[in-house]
């Protein structure tokens, strides 16, 4: 093998070896608390206790006070992401120095809130059911 070819073989191995990145994509799921709205569906506004609703949806996110009445708040929160990236092993050798990764996330919110007189009956119910889709699709329909 003569000098040049045997230069040449070795920049070819060499550059394929520093170019040669891995791919790798990470997926993330988080929640917290339970689904609220399903353990109310029992519950009846002017019939319904303090103490029924305490048994059926467990200790609420927040209490606000709205005086005289107060309102019992539960949130139930499920995020999913996603992250991927291609690594370049010899990335610092170029200039500029190029990011290749790409991220996103996804939040569904439900929440439920609990109104009741200083007697402690339940006064109003309402709950909100999140939607996995993006605001954009409601809105333009």
């Amino acid at each position: 093998m003569r000098p040049a070819q045997f230069a040449a073989s070795a920049i070819v191995i060499l550059l394929a070896t520093g170019l040669a990145g891995c791919v790798s994509m990470q997926v993330q799921k988080a929640r917290r608390g339970v689904d609220p709205v399903p353990l109310a569906a029992g519950l009846v506004p002017g019939a319904s206790t303090l103490q029924e609703a305490l048994s059926r949806c467990g200790a609420p996110d927040e209490i606000v006070d709205m005086d005289p009445d107060f309102a019992l708040h539960y949130r139930h929160l499920l995020q999913r992401g996603a992250k991927l990236s291609v690594g370049i092993p010899l990335k610092q050798v170029f200039l500029p120095n190029p990011s290749l990764e790409t991220r996103g996330n996804l939040v569904r919110t439900d929440a439920l809130v609990l109104v009741f007189t200083p007697g402690g009956i339940l006064k109003d119910m309402r709950h909100e059911q999140a939607t996995d889709r993006p605001l954009i699709e409601d809105y333009w329909q």
